[in-house]
């Protein structure tokens, strides 16, 4: 039950700071079509309601398994 609040959590913390971002980048790029700010309105709607994350080789978010194993 705690990895799945955890889990929640993660997700909507992520959701928020995809949040900050468009609202920064919407501020920042007026002469930008329409669709495009559609679309980057979608990716946080997608983050906020999927509840799993997409892994990849490049991430921002540091990997803490092998930190965890060594405790």
């Amino acid at each position: 039950m705690i990895d799945l609040f955890s889990m929640y959590l993660q997700a909507s913390l992520w959701g928020g700071v995809l949040i900050l971002a468009v609202v920064f980048f919407r501020g920042c790029l007026n002469k930008v079509p329409r669709w495009i700010l559609c679309l980057m309105w979608l990716l946080v709607a997608l983050r906020l309601l999927l509840p799993f994350q997409l892994q990849s080789p490049v991430s921002l978010q540091p990997d803490t398994s092998a930190v965890t194993e060594a405790l």
